[in-house]
């Protein structure tokens, strides 16, 4: 489902079973491109946190702010520094993944230029963790890591929303 963070808006939704690769969120998801204009933002989980989920959205000029995929180990000591434990990195394209064809992943760039940023996660009742957001935001000016990590910690709203919209 995307929402509209703001106001808990159901904007679009996509369903489908639940198969194994190739049917999960982040294939729904990339059924709902149209939902989405040049300088929206993509707020997702680690699933959406791939070169081959981001580098789509950057071409169309939706930016996006998820959290780092489990399979990606973040290095602050290389890219340009930013900040304590903030920088931007080229990440190179990795081995295509099977739910991509041959000519989709020619079309996508070679690398793609992304924003790691560690970030302290409190949610009331659960306990304080340590995280990395990756983001195509790479301007540290306009958007601080304080704000992304605000930005990320709302992401939980939209949990709520579903589990509401589930409900009703």
């Amino acid at each position: 489902v995307v929402f509209r963070l703001a106001t808990g808006a159901a904007l679009d939704a996509a369903l489908g079973p639940y198969r194994g690769k190739r049917t999960g969120e982040a294939a729904l998801l990339r059924q709902l491109v149209e939902a989405f204009e040049p300088g929206d933002v993509v707020l997702g989980d680690r699933g959406f946190g791939s070169s081959y989920e981001l580098a789509p959205w950057q071409a169309r000029g939706v930016d996006a702010v998820v959290r780092l995929h489990q399979a990606r180990r973040p290095d602050f000591r290389t890219g340009r520094r930013l900040g304590p434990r903030d920088h931007v990195v080229a990440w190179g394209q990795p081995d295509r993944p099977g739910w991509l064809d041959e000519a989709a992943c020619r079309a996508l760039p070679r690398t793609l230029r992304v924003r790691e940023v560690a970030v302290r996660v409190s949610e009331p009742g659960f306990r304080t963790r340590q995280l990395v957001v990756v983001t195509t935001l790479l301007d540290a000016d306009a958007y601080p890591a304080a704000a992304l990590a605000a930005l990320y910690r709302a992401r939980w709203h939209a949990e709520l929303d579903l589990r509401s919209l589930k409900g009703t």
